[in-house]
């Protein structure tokens, strides 16, 4: 922030994101309130599977907004994401739906080291992947469903 770069840096929480909270940590934001955002080392602490069904008949589950999702909804261009290998098939699954249901296109995806002096990781041969994708259509915030 010391250096200007940012305007307005918000942190918020992603396990927060289910339906009917007014505290998901997107919902502030309207529709494309952003032309780009980045989601950097944060899908590792946020589990996949609890937004990967949204079940009616079930109504102990709780109903999740997709973090994917809403980035696409509040961004008008590019989002940009990040996950580990070891962590990313679910994620990668998700985008891949997106990809089909023209919520955006790939721009990029590419394998990077994951804290490559950590031989904790790097010994088990851990990388990271940056996802880019162009966003092609708005998402409504109550139609994204996954």
């Amino acid at each position: 922030m010391e250096s200007g770069g940012y305007k307005n840096l918000i942190c918020d929480d992603l396990n927060r994101c289910d339906f009917g909270e007014t505290d998901v940590a997107t919902a502030r934001f309207a529709n494309n309130a952003f032309h780009v955002t980045f989601c950097v080392g944060v899908l590792t602490y946020v589990d996949p599977l609890a937004y990967a069904e949204r079940d009616e008949d079930k109504p102990d589950a709780r109903k999740r907004k997709n973090p994917l999702r809403e980035l696409a909804r509040v961004t008008s261009r590019l989002v940009i994401f990040t996950c580990r290998t070891d962590m990313c098939e679910a994620w990668e699954a998700i985008a891949d739906e997106m990809v089909l249901d023209s919520t955006w296109t790939q721009l990029e995806k590419k394998k990077v080291p994951y804290l490559p002096k950590n031989k904790t990781y790097t010994d088990k041969g851990v990388e990271a992947k940056i996802y880019a994708y162009v966003v092609t259509s708005g998402v409504d915030e109550y139609s994204a469903s996954s």
